[in-house]
């Protein structure tokens, strides 16, 4: 079974997006509101997929792809944001983004990421 931590501030976003990916037998091992806890939660569950937003208070998405890529994360990172800006498109290209999805994300399309890669 492939995992993911699932990072959003948008709560509710993230619990149905949650839900929907245990249904099709993807496992959420930790969700967040925020940058700082994507990194704590990558480093402790070391899960197969990171679906990361890019716009969130603290410490935004592009902050924790920084801290990750510092790890040497092997993790797959999967972008879910309204925010794909030419700004934020030049900034996400120093990373190894796996995909990227705009606002409002299908989990459909999500899952069916995952299960192929």
């Amino acid at each position: 079974m492939k995992s993911a931590v699932l990072v959003d501030d948008e709560i509710d976003l993230v619990e149905s997006i949650q839900e929907f990916l245990e249904t099709e037998d993807i496992k959420i091992v930790a969700t967040g509101n925020n940058g700082q806890e994507a990194v704590e939660l990558c480093i402790k569950h070391l899960p197969d997929f990171l679906i990361l937003d890019l716009g969130m208070p603290k410490f935004d998405g592009i902050h924790a792809l920084e801290k990750l890529s510092e790890k040497n994360s092997s993790i797959k990172v999967i972008i879910m944001t309204g925010l794909l800006d030419e700004e934020h498109k030049a900034n996400l290209n120093r990373f190894k983004i796996d995909a990227s999805f705009t606002k409002p994300t299908s989990p459909i399309a999500i899952a069916d990421f995952i299960k192929n890669n």
